[in-house]
């Protein structure tokens, strides 16, 4: 790509250009206004994110601790992640330099307290390891989505990375995890690597650039908003007088140069490394070792007082992923290519996930992509199936997508899919019914792991012939709070429910409401009640009343063929024993047609525990999400957003 003069948005990407030492132009869209770098982005970290640890609940601060040190639990008090001061004691940490960004020798490293915009991952190598590992530098760009980091491709590639965090800042202080701007998770499966980097075998170093997606944290923050970002320069001028690096080493020094309790950073000019046909940045910088890897190459610009900095390169590439000593670094020249796996990374388009036409079932569950956010299942004619994984965020609800199940001649689609914690594990499985009534279980489907089915009912598949839907949830009036019951609907329309259900397989069904679809209450239950005679239709579990068990929504035809809707919801027990209230839900009112709905899924896609959101597969494949349904809040056309369009 050529060279560009001035600052241009493409794709997705806010893209800005710096040549020599013009610095950056200002963007042409709603430019921002220069900000220290210290004061990171344009709000404050949200009080309910301020000791959130994520990673699938995977990640505690003792196993930070682990991680960077590999030692024992910390005893000690654990602080107030909100302070983005430093302690007074950490001043005198003959570790941290007062050397500042822009600032110090040239050529010498500094450890310093870090930027906002730059961190480091945690993460682990399996589902169920727990062994913790703590690797490589990234820093949040700016850009449409506002959920982008940018590392080195190196650090993940062949790596079966999981419940992987990114703490923007981190340091550790007195024994301490310091996470200041807080711990942001993403999914192994959002990370983005050029083809190229492995298929062009030694010569793909050129493409040794990762890009990463970041949930929104637990209240719906992204991370840019919160940290801050730089703007990404393409094709800058190699042989630059003023460079900054930044990165996190992995590792202390034995003389005490570097540490990994903080991060560091270094001003030089820089020069042209050939490899592979290749022009790379390359720095003379001490102490920069294993670990910065993937970090920032900053070229800065002052506007009205202010240093604004563009980010033209990350460690990485060259000279083995980054250089062959401590004392000199290589990194890759941000391009087109990158920009290209921005736009993929924010640019997950349900529609091309398959044809929507096929779309057979759905089925909502928590996968263990993002705490707090349900993924999406979908079965499709030709026997797969895939999971969609949630963001936490209905602006962009689902960021990635993963397959679970190939089809075959040989694997007919089920008939039925449901989701539930059959294992226990905290993690959903899926629980789906085959053509010749065989109940099936897969294990943990969000794991990047060897899956294991299971058959639940092998002595009664015959019955189960006789069974038109399933759905997972928490039925059972003992107070379990579990998910592993499963509630029939049979093909009368009749209801019953299997309780405490597990691998090791289904005990009897018992009636479900206690006493049938006729003991529900309300203004439309009893038995003359729409449903009194069964249910005809299509079901989905979730919370839609705010009740101790699991609620059901029904979308189908009444007992005199007109179609409808209605929230049947947890009501007071009486006895013991569990009541529920049936009523209305008007999903016309918010422009749905009830006879035109094919599937329902309910979960918390917003991750924000106020209630269920509601995928609707509708025919002539639309796919809608109808966000935050309860009982007695009437639906508007403004709460229904289209995931996929025709």
């Amino acid at each position: 790509m050529a060279r560009i003069t001035g600052c241009r948005r493409i794709v997705l990407a806010v893209v800005c250009a710096c040549l020599m030492l013009a610095g950056c132009s200002r963007p042409i869209l709603k430019p921002p206004v220069p900000r220290p770098l210290s004061e990171g982005g344009r709000v404050a970290l949200d009080s309910r994110a301020k000791r959130h640890v994520g990673g699938n609940g995977f990640w505690t601060r003792d196993r930070l601790a682990r991680a960077v040190r590999g030692g024992g639990p910390d005893q000690q008090k654990q602080p107030s992640a909100q302070a983005t001061q430093l302690p007074a004691s950490a001043l005198n940490d003959p570790k941290l330099s007062n050397v500042q960004l822009g600032e110090g020798t040239v050529g010498v490293g500094e450890n310093f307290i870090g930027l906002p915009q730059t961190g480091t991952f945690f993460y682990r190598t399996g589902p169920r390891s727990t062994a913790e590992y703590h690797t490589c530098s990234g820093s949040v760009v700016n850009s449409a989505s506002g959920t982008i980091v940018v590392s080195a491709a190196h650090c993940w590639y062949n790596v079966n990375a999981q419940s992987v965090v990114f703490i923007p800042q981190f340091s550790w202080v007195n024994g301490r995890a310091r996470t200041p701007y807080g711990v942001w998770e993403m999914s192994g499966s959002t990370i983005h690597i050029d083809p190229r980097y492995e298929s062009e075998g030694d010569d793909g170093v050129a493409y040794d650039v990762a890009v990463l997606s970041v949930a929104p944290n637990v209240a719906n923050q992204t991370i840019q908003e919160v940290t801050g970002g730089f703007d990404i320069s393409l094709d800058a001028q190699i042989a630059q007088p003023k460079v900054e690096i930044v990165g996190y080493p992995a590792d202390d020094s034995s003389n005490s140069t570097y540490t990994a309790a903080y991060p560091r950073h270094c001003l030089n000019s820089t020069s042209e490394y050939q490899e592979a046909g290749t022009s790379f940045f390359n720095i003379k910088c001490s102490g920069m070792a294993s670990g910065v890897s993937g970090g920032p190459w900053l070229v800065p610009k002052t506007v009205n007082g202010v240093t604004k900095w563009c980010m033209v390169a990350v460690t990485g590439g060259g000279q083995d992923g980054g250089g062959y000593t401590d004392d000199e670094s290589v990194g890759v020249r941000m391009s087109g290519f990158v920009t290209e796996l921005i736009a993929k990374a924010e640019a997950f388009d349900m529609s091309k996930a398959g044809d929507w036409s096929g779309a057979r079932l759905m089925a909502a569950g928590n996968f263990g992509a993002v705490d707090g956010a349900d993924d999406l299942v979908v079965s499709w004619r030709n026997g797969t199936m895939d999971v969609f994984l949630g963001s936490g965020s209905l602006t962009f609800p689902f960021m990635a997508s993963r397959r679970v199940s190939r089809g075959s001649s040989s694997n007919l689609p089920p008939r039925m899919l449901t989701t539930a914690d059959l294992d226990g594990s905290g993690q959903d499985d899926l629980v789906a019914l085959g053509q010749d009534g065989k109940v099936m279980m897969l294990q943990d489907p969000g794991s990047r792991g060897p899956r294991r089915l299971m058959h639940l009912n092998p002595h009664d598949p015959l019955e189960w012939v006789q069974a038109r839907q399933i759905i997972g949830g928490d039925f059972s009036p003992d107070g379990d709070h579990k998910r592993d019951d499963l509630l029939v609907v049979w093909a009368d329309g009749t209801t019953s429910v299997y309780l405490h259900v597990s691998k090791h397989g289904l005990a009897r069904d018992k009636p479900w409401p206690v006493r049938g679809l006729k003991g529900l209450v309300g203004d439309e239950g009893g038995a003359n009640g729409p449903l009194a005679s069964g249910i005809d239709g299509v079901v989905a579990a979730g919370d839609f009343g705010g009740g101790r068990l699991t609620d059901v929504m029904v979308v189908g035809k009444d007992r005199s063929g007109r179609f409808a809707a209605w929230l049947i919801t947890d009501d007071e027990p009486k006895g013991g024993l569990p009541v529920y209230r049936i009523a209305p839900y008007d999903i016309r009112a918010a422009g749905i047609d009830p006879s035109q709905v094919k599937a329902l899924a309910a979960g918390d896609f917003d991750a924000e525990g106020t209630g269920s959101d509601v995928v609707i597969d509708m025919r002539g494949s639309r796919v809608l999400m109808l966000a935050n349904v309860k009982a007695g809040k009437n639906p508007t056309p403004s709460d229904v957003t289209a995931v996929v369009s025709r």
